[in-house]
């Protein structure tokens, strides 16, 4: 009986330190604004991740597929910038979105090329300085 309750004591003391090491990184992990171990190029990227699904999502307000989409969200909490640069970013998409003209090729029919605009923008040296002026601020 004494040999079972020392198992028993020592699987609780294990798992009692195990937790309470856990919470001692989550708290670490939490006292930092980024992700713990994020560098700086993973960060722009995902920022500019966030510009192209906000590029789609301007660009196809009427399609609900946008409006159930949580990957703005998630790209937002992974990239931790401030509230300015996705407002800036936001900004950028809605104008980039609202210049996209439908094909003046008959084939078409009128169409606009969406995913072809976005994708152009998310590439573009204007998305690309946007970014890395976040990212100055981010870093004063």
């Amino acid at each position: 009986m004494e040999i079972a309750m020392r198992k028993y004591h020592f699987l609780f003391l294990s798992l009692l330190s195990i937790n309470l090491g856990s919470c001692t990184n989550q708290q670490t992990s939490n006292s930092t604004d980024k992700p713990p171990g994020t560098s700086v190029e993973s960060r722009r990227q995902w920022l500019k991740d966030y510009a192209f699904c906000s590029c789609l999502s301007y660009a196809n307000t009427a399609d609900s597929t946008y409006s159930n989409d949580i990957s703005m969200g998630i790209y937002r909490d992974i990239s931790a910038y401030n509230q300015d640069a996705y407002d800036a970013v936001d900004n950028l998409s809605k104008i980039t979105a609202s210049k996209i003209s439908p094909s003046v090729i008959a084939d078409y029919e009128e169409k606009k090329p969406i995913l072809k605009s976005c994708l152009e923008y998310y590439q573009s040296k204007t998305l690309d300085s946007l970014v890395n002026k976040y990212e100055s601020n981010s870093m004063e």
